[in-house]
This record gives C-alpha cells, sequence and structure tokens, in this order.
C-alpha cells in the first residue's frame, strides 16, 4: 500500500523558518543546531543525537527529541565548533519500519554536517545514504571533494531526472512523485539492512569480526564488461576487527538483476558476488585483494571471474583531503565467457600467488603467467586556491605481448614491469566549482604515448568531457578512434538518449581507414536535447590532417530529441570527396544530406513501436515512411520465431550467414552482442573455429533499423555488413523484415544490396 506524505503548509513554514523544538537561543559561547527528520513524512518524537566520528552513535550528551513535526534543535558549545566538520546525526525514529521483524534490529536515519545543504540540516534515509558511502570508502574520509563525489554518485544511480532537494526536506516539493517514491523504496532497503545486519550478527560465521554492518540498495549501473546500463539490487556487508595488531576491514557483496517497475529479484540467479579486504599495515599503508565473479547470461554459472592484489600508500595533503597509490596485479578471466566483451588477453588461472607476484613488480622481475596485467594507480583529492575541488586519478597499465598465433595467454611470455610492456595510460579529472556547476573529464593513451612519445602534441586517443551547467543541463564531449575492425565506438553514449548513427563509415564497409569523431551531446532544457558529431579520417590512432594541417571530415551529424514526446530528428551529411589513390573510396559518388523524423506509434504487449520517415537528396529511395524497431525488442524476455517464408533462392552468402545470427530460428532474442559457439559454422564463415559473435546496434539508439556484423575470434570483423529493415508489421508486433547484405567494398550510399532475404519474426 502506498504510503501518503504529510505535507502541511505550516511544517514547511516552520521548517522554512527554522523554528525548532526547545527555546533556547544561541549566545556568545554556545551555538544552535537546528533541523528536521523526515523519511515519508515527518518524524515526531524521534531520538536526536549528534556524534562527532562516524563510528559513534549516541555517544555524547548532545541529545533531543522532535516535536510533532520532526523539528529539533540542538545546543552546542563554540567550543566544539572545530569538531563540526566531522560531526554525524543520527536519528532514532519512534515507530520502527514494520519491515524490520528481525528481534534486535533498528532502523537508523544518518546526515553529515558538512554535507547540509541549507542552514538548517535534514536527516532522511537519502542523506542516510550519503553517509554510508562515506562509511564504506577504504579511508573514511569526510571532506568536501569527497562528499561531492558521493553525492553525485548516488543521484546518478538514482535514474532521477529531478533531483532537487535529494539531500534536504524534499517534502516540502509535493509534485516530485518520483522522488518520493524513490524514499519509499530507500526506506524499505533501509529498513532490509537493518534486518539483515541482527541476522548476520547471529551467524557463526561472522562471529570473528568486531564490527558488522550490512547495507541494502537498488542502483542503476553500467556494466564495464557488456557496457549496459541495467537496473541491480544488492546486499554488502562491511566488517572490521584487529587481528594480531593489525586492523582488518572487509566488504561483501552480492547483486541480482532487479525488475525495474517493481524491483523484484530472482535470489536463485545472482549476477555477482565479491568480496574486497584490506589488512592496514600502518595507519597509511594498506594490503589489497579483491575478487569478482559475474554470471551475466543467468545460466546459474559464474564463468566470468577475477582478482586483485594491490598495496596502497596512503597521504595527507591537508586536513580533510587524502592521496594515495600503489601497484594492482591482475588474474582475469575473458567476459566473453559470459557473453559480455570479448577480451582475448585475459585468461584465469586458479591459485595465482598475487601477492607474491607483487613483490616483483618494482624489480622488474618477470611475473606468473597467471598475471595477466598490471596498474599503478595515483589517486588525490584537493581544494584550490579559487575554490574549486579536485579529484584526480591517474592509472598506467602494463599488458602482456600478443603473439597473436592463438595460444592462451597463460602461454604468452610472462609479463615484465618495465618501459617496453608499459601499453595504456589514462587521466581522469574531475572538478566542482563554486557556482554548482562540475566537470569530468577522462584522457585515454591506448598506446601509453604519454610516456613513450611525450613531445606528440596530444598523446591521447580519446578525451571525454562530462559536465553540469549551474542550472543542473548536463552535456557530453567525446573525442575518439574508430578502427576497422569496429561496429560501433568503444565509447558509446547510450544512457544520455542517442547513438551515434550506427555505422561511422558507412561509405567502404569495414575496408576503408580508420576514423576519428568528435561528438557531444548536450541538454538544452527539461525535455530537449541535442547530438552533434564530426567524423574525420584517423591515421596512427589520431586525427589526419591534411597538406594543409586541416583535419578532412567524412560525415556530420545533427540529431535532436524531445524525452517527453520521444520524437526525434536528425541531419546526417557526407560530403563527396576525391583521393589520390582510386581503390580508397572516401565518400559517396556525390554529397549527400539524409533528414530523418522518428516517431512513436504505440505500444502492443510489451513492444514499443514506432515509425521513421527519411527524405534524400540523391541517394534512393529519396522518400520514404517506414516501421522500425525499438529499444524494447532487446528485451530478453520478448524471444521470436525466425523464419523464412520464401526460402533462401539465390541467397548464397545470406544463407551463410543466417544460422550465425539467427540460430535454428526457435527463442530468438534480440541483443546487442551474441555470442556463437558453433564449431562448423563459425569454420565456414571465418576459415577457423573462433567466431566470436554478432553485434547488433539501431540507427539511433531509440529506434531504427538494425545493422548487424559478425566477428572472427578477436580479429576482425567481418568485411561484409547485413541491414535488417521492416517491410510489414501487424498490431501484435509481429513483422516481415528485409535481410539485405553488401560484399566488403561496397558503398551502401551508392550500391544497391547484392542480396535481399525475407525474414519472418513471430513473437512467442
Amino acid at each position: 500500500m502506498k504510503k501518503s506524505y504529510l505535507l502541511l503548509s505550516i511544517v514547511s513554514a516552520l521548517y522554512l523558518s527554522g523554528c525548532g523544538s526547545d527555546d533556547n537561543t544561541a549566545t556568545d559561547n554556545t551555538q544552535q543546531l537546528k533541523g528536521v527528520a523526515l523519511d515519508t513524512q515527518y518524524l515526531a518524537n524521534a531520538k536526536v543525537c549528534l556524534d562527532f566520528s562516524t563510528d559513534s552513535r549516541c555517544a555524547t550528551s548532545y541529545q533531543t527529541t522532535t516535536d510533532s513535526h520532526g523539528l529539533f534543535s540542538l545546543t552546542i558549545p563554540s567550543s566544539e565548533n572545530n569538531k563540526l566538520d566531522q560531526a554525524i546525526v543520527t536519528i532514532l525514529p519512534a515507530t520502527q519500519s514494520a519491515r524490520t521483524t528481525t528481534q534486535g534490529s533498528e532502523l537508523i536515519y544518518q546526515a553529515l554536517y558538512a554535507a547540509k545543504e541549507s542552514q538548517d540540516i535534514a536527516v532522511s534515509p537519502l542523506t542516510t545514504r550519503l553517509t554510508e558511502q562515506i562509511k564504506l570508502s577504504p579511508t573514511q574520509t569526510i571532506s568536501d571533494s569527497a562528499i561531492k563525489l558521493a553525492k553525485q554518485n548516488i543521484i546518478e544511480q538514482s535514474a532521477l531526472s529531478d533531483t532537487q532537494h535529494f539531500f534536504d526536506n524534499y517534502l516540502t516539493d509535493s509534485t516530485n512523485t518520483a522522488l518520493h517514491h524513490y524514499v519509499e523504496n530507500t526506506v524499505d532497503e533501509l529498513s532490509r539492512a537493518a534486518e539483515l545486519t541482527e541476522q548476520l550478527r547471529q551467524d557463526p560465521k561472522y562471529q570473528e569480526w568486531d564490527k558488522l554492518q550490512a547495507y541494502v540498495w537498488r542502483v542503476w549501473q553500467r556494466s564495464p564488461h557488456n557496457h549496459e546500463f541495467t537496473y541491480r539490487y544488492e546486499e554488502l556487508v562491511a566488517l572490521e576487527k584487529t587481528q594480531q595488531g593489525t586492523r582488518v576491514t572487509r566488504r561483501e557483496g552480492t547483486q541480482w538483476y532487479a525488475n525495474e517497475e517493481t524491483g523484484a529479484i530472482n535470489r536463485a540467479l545472482p549476477l555477482q558476488n565479491w568480496h574486497d579486504q584490506r589488512e592496514w599495515l600502518t595507519e597509511t599503508q594498506a594490503k589489497v585483494y579483491t575478487y569478482f565473479e559475474f554470471d551475466y547470461n543467468q545460466d546459474g554459472q559464474f564463468n566470468f571471474k577475477g582478482e586483485l592484489g594491490g598495496l596502497y600508500n596512503y597521504s595527507s595533503l591537508v586536513a580533510g583531503q587524502e592521496a594515495y597509490t600503489g601497484y594492482e596485479v591482475f588474474n582475469e578471466g575473458n567476459p566473453a565467457a559470459e557473453g559480455a566483451e570479448d577480451r582475448g588477453n585475459r585468461e584465469w588461472i586458479d591459485n595465482c600467488p598475487l601477492f607474491d607476484e607483487l613483490a616483483k613488480v618494482t624489480k622488474e622481475q618477470a611475473l606468473d603467467p597467471c598475471v595477466d596485467f598490471v596498474e599503478y594507480r595515483d589517486i588525490s583529492n584537493s581544494a584550490q586556491n579559487d575554490g574549486t575541488l579536485k579529484n584526480q586519478d591517474n592509472m598506467t597499465e602494463w599488458q602482456k605481448d600478443d603473439p597473436k598465433d592463438g595460444t592462451p595467454p597463460s602461454q604468452w611470455t610472462p609479463l615484465t614491469v618495465n618501459n617496453a610492456s608499459l601499453k595504456y595510460y589514462e587521466e581522469r579529472e574531475q572538478k566542482w566549482f563554486e557556482d554548482g556547476s562540475n566537470a569530468f573529464e577522462t584522457r585515454f593513451d591506448w598506446n601509453a604515448d604519454h610516456y613513450h612519445q611525450p613531445q606528440r602534441p596530444t598523446p591521447f586517443n580519446v578525451i571525454k568531457n562530462d559536465s553540469v551547467s549551474e542550472n543542473g543541463y548536463s552535456a557530453t564531449a567525446i573525442k575518439t578512434p574508430y578502427w576497422k575492425g569496429e561496429l560501433n565506438p568503444q565509447f558509446q553514449l547510450a544512457g544520455k538518449g542517442i547513438r551515434q548513427y550506427s555505422l561511422v563509415n558507412p561509405f567502404h564497409w569495414k575496408d576503408l581507414a580508420e576514423v576519428y569523431v568528435d561528438e557531444k551531446v548536450a541538454q538544452l532544457d527539461d525535455h530537449n536535447h541535442e547530438y552533434l558529431a564530426t567524423t574525420y579520417l584517423m591515421k596512427e590512432a589520431h586525427q589526419y590532417l591534411d597538406g594543409d594541417g586541416q583535419a578532412v571530415a567524412i560525415a556530420n551529424a545533427n540529431i535532436k530529441w524531445n524525452t517527453q514526446t520521444n520524437a526525434l530528428t536528425a541531419q546526417l551529411q557526407y560530403p563527396a570527396l576525391t583521393h589520390g589513390d582510386p581503390d580508397w573510396q572516401l565518400s559517396p559518388s556525390q554529397a549527400i544530406t539524409e533528414n530523418y523524423s522518428v516517431s512513436t506509434a504505440g505500444s502492443s504487449n510489451k513492444l514499443d513501436l514506432a515509425t521513421m520517415s527519411i527524405t534524400r537528396n540523391a541517394a534512393q529511395p529519396a522518400n520514404e515512411t517506414r516501421n522500425v524497431l525499438t529499444r524494447s525488442y532487446f528485451d530478453n524476455a520478448i524471444t521470436w520465431t525466425v523464419t523464412t517464408p520464401d526460402g533462401f533462392g539465390s541467397n548464397a552468402q545470406l544463407q551463410a550467414i543466417y544460422p550465425l545470427i539467427f540460430g535454428d530460428g526457435s527463442n530468438y532474442t534480440f541483443q546487442p552482442y551474441a555470442s556463437n559457439t558453433d564449431s562448423k559454422l563459425n569454420l565456414a564463415q571465418c576459415g577457423s573455429d573462433r567466431f566470436a559473435g554478432v553485434e547488433t546496434k539501431l540507427t539511433f539508439e531509440a529506434a531504427g533499423d538494425a545493422y548487424i556484423a559478425l566477428r572472427c575470434g578477436d580479429w576482425p570483423w567481418l568485411g561484409e555488413m547485413v541491414r535488417l529493415v521492416i517491410v510489414t508489421q501487424d498490431e501484435q508486433g509481429n513483422f516481415d523484415a528485409e535481410l539485405q547484405w553488401w560484399q566488403q567494398g561496397d558503398n551502401i550510399l551508392d550500391d544497391a544490396a547484392r542480396e535481399s532475404l525475407k525474414v519472418r519474426f513471430t513473437r512467442q
């Protein structure tokens, strides 16, 4: 049953005027700390405590009770002022949640004094999330940059579009129903965490630990392995003990995929198990071991796993700021074992002696074959003179040399950490400005030219900048190379609402030059967004300049969409270029401009339907309107029977690759990437049995035709191109489509498909 909200105007007026629950007034020797306690309503008769450490709870005499409107006031001696930046306020509601049924469990809310967003402090389930992030950090440091980073993480994981008052008194805004519903879920999760904490304290498995606290949350999270943005439920336990004089901290967590609407999970199919343990050798040095395992394809088997061993050295810059550096050695499997991204340079080996190998790193000794790569991290939080707060994270990576002969990584020449094996460098820099805006820039140096060729003007292959303006509107700009063998960019603007127009090189499929793309997506107002992109020629992983020092552009895209109406318009331009090499086809035979308009066409049985209109100045057909696929087709719960009503006829190439894409046609699901292990088919199509899989993308992220690419082993993508276009569709979403095939080297803007096959999709 949905809870009601007590949004009394008199309560809001009392809160905004700062009136508290007692009549004490501040003097020269005291000050008043005023605030409000709330969850889905204002919390009356709740106990309030002020402490000066995240480890403490009601350990001081600074205690009171909220009034009938949830308001409270504490009188604090001025002598305590220097402690307030580390202060924490705890609320113990008078009435516990009905969810906390385990005897001894207790629901509390907390807020950091340093994180309050107005003169009076709000203590709520959402401010509790913030204190949890600080408590779970390795050093539990309370600083402006740590707080800002934690706030940003929490808001991003909520996936809410309107987060005004998120860490303040959100009950003053009765219109933000999405936020209020999020608060309800958070109360439920915190109640479950309180119950789980008490259960685990009774578990013999955890009796050796001095401290134990469970955490529960649902978050939106992007996977670094399959690049999907999914809703997840996690249960985590934080542990601490002293062992032979050494402080040991441990985090154990399990994640499940959660239903986007109900939050429900299938406990029998966890997505991920992980744990992280730190032994604090000194107050500033920690020995770290982390393990993780994933079941992305949800078959009950964790076929992708990894571990790292690290040694971190912490140092204090100024009060409340911190920095740490350290080496990490990794033993990690290939995510492709779970249908995720293929990283063929990694192989899991049991019983890898990580810490023995860690000791060899700085001595330039050959490491055990189980070590796949080594990283050095240099991380700091600091305050600048202009009031800007900065978080800096630099990462250097050493990798094994791939002999390119098909042997597994465990048989490659063992890694030695030296200049020759230095293969990757990355910088991450985040800044928060006094006007409330922020920027997050990531610079990727895939060849470690930062070290090997420091004279290069721009050693970074990819530069990505995320920013939020003072009015709360976001923007992302990214400059990145696309290799010949890639169907889509490694770093996509998925989640921002749009994808670059299908393939970045629609001129000479997979047999032309690599290209460099400069793209930007920006939120223009509450509902309208814009995407701009220019595609340039690339040379040696950097933007190519002609003899006049100018970048050579081969495509431009301007895309706009509205999140309220789901309408989208786009203009794509391809200039006609010439080049000295007649086999190097850089462009269509004449300049082409395409204008697109995508609009919703209702829904049917969990399928969102859409139409797309296209006008062209030159390419054929000049004008057309047709039904197109949408993101909803990629729901794994929606399965299809795929058939060829008219047979294959003379379409020999499509007949050969058809089973690689659709299998036997039963129980087919649309997937961004699907692996295939039929060695006979792989041998026929790839010349080896190392066929890796099929990638399927839409013209635009929300909707469009489906573009399909096939991959042989680690490399390359097959040069041919396949496109799926809806021809007819019924009200239930069943459709007939045309599967089109172009040979490697064809230009689909000029050349007709060489083969075309009728394919029927029927919902199961």
